[in-house]
């Protein structure tokens, strides 16, 4: 992602389990996922530095749908990545994830931005005959009844499908290769004031049958000024009477103190629920705070606490 200089990216068939988020080791891209099953399904979102304290809504609705909000200058980027049923199961399940999805963007107001990235696991075809106005007519392959459901979906939304626009080679509109068989299975949704160029990248390195798809969109971004953001602080000393009970009330709940996984994951579960609670229970400073040196923190119960980390570590 830093070297593409891509700053959001809808992942599918992630099959980890929970529902959960985190920093991604060595970077400072934040990752949100879901999951039910191991080894099956999931989906998630990574975004990255510039733009990960800017979520302000996560939506879960089920291991193959997830919804992060952000707010950039006031205005509202809904960001969906979407797995779809493959063709030969149930059709419950096929409609079940529809419904699912129908549901989450009736939730998004029109005036808000929306993009969906997706593996909608159909072919919309080549040409957009009946489809004129969410079908840009340079798609590949032959309409099946998975793209039927696409393009209803999009028709009945007001979407389009990006990546169906403009005129591209068809190395740019393959997103499915295994062995001879080629198709254009991914897809990026988005409101027609927002289209834009959407492609694939067919050299770059993913796994070996799905290509790494794209789409440019211009953000009107004031990035914040750094010198008034170095002194964010959270507010540790407020962390006193009522709001020590409260804080350690909220540490208590969920689910962020299991010692099963690697190292690394359980701790940074762990350090991101102990900030998150802080910010919510304490608040944040833009100050320098104030000026004690006080260690009022460092007691008997946190070195206990301190003590059973290591061992587990």
């Amino acid at each position: 992602m830093s070297r593409r200089r891509i700053n959001i990216a809808c992942l599918q068939e992630t099959k980890w389990v929970g529902e959960k988020a985190r920093e991604i080791e060595r970077t400072r891209f934040k990752l949100w996922y879901t999951g039910k099953t191991r080894n099956r399904n999931g989906v998630a979102i990574i975004i990255d530095e510039n733009l990960k304290d800017e979520g302000v809504e996560i939506k879960r609705k089920s291991d193959r749908i997830i919804l992060v909000k952000l707010m950039i200058d006031e205005e509202a980027f809904n960001i969906i990545s979407a797995y779809a049923p493959q063709i030969g199961l149930e059709e419950s399940t096929k409609k079940a994830f529809w419904d699912d999805l129908e549901e989450i963007v009736q939730g998004v107001p029109l005036g808000e931005k929306l993009f969906i990235g997706a593996d909608l696991n159909g072919h919309v075809g080549s040409t957009n005959e009946g489809f004129e106005r969410v079908h840009g007519g340079y798609g590949y392959g032959v309409k099946n009844d998975g793209g039927e459901s696409i393009l209803d979906f999009t028709v009945a939304y007001d979407l389009i499908l990006a990546n169906t626009f403009f005129k591209k080679l068809e190395s740019h509109l393959i997103t499915f290769n295994s062995g001879p068989n080629k198709s254009q299975l991914d897809f990026v949704l988005t409101r027609k004031v927002d289209r834009a160029i959407c492609k694939v990248l067919p050299g770059e390195c993913l796994v070996s049958q799905h290509k790494l798809m794209i789409v440019d969109v211009g953000i009107k971004w004031r990035k914040q000024n750094h010198r008034s953001n170095k002194y964010i602080k959270t507010r540790w000393w407020n962390l006193n009477g009522g709001k020590m009970a409260l804080f350690k009330d909220k540490m208590l709940q969920g689910d962020p103190w299991r010692v099963e996984g690697k190292p690394n994951m359980i701790w940074d579960e762990m350090s991101s629920h102990i900030r998150n609670t802080a910010r919510e229970v304490l608040g944040e400073s833009r100050g320098r705070g104030p000026p004690t040196k006080e260690t009022w923190w460092w007691n008997e119960e946190v070195q206990q606490a301190i003590k059973v980390k290591k061992k587990v570590l």
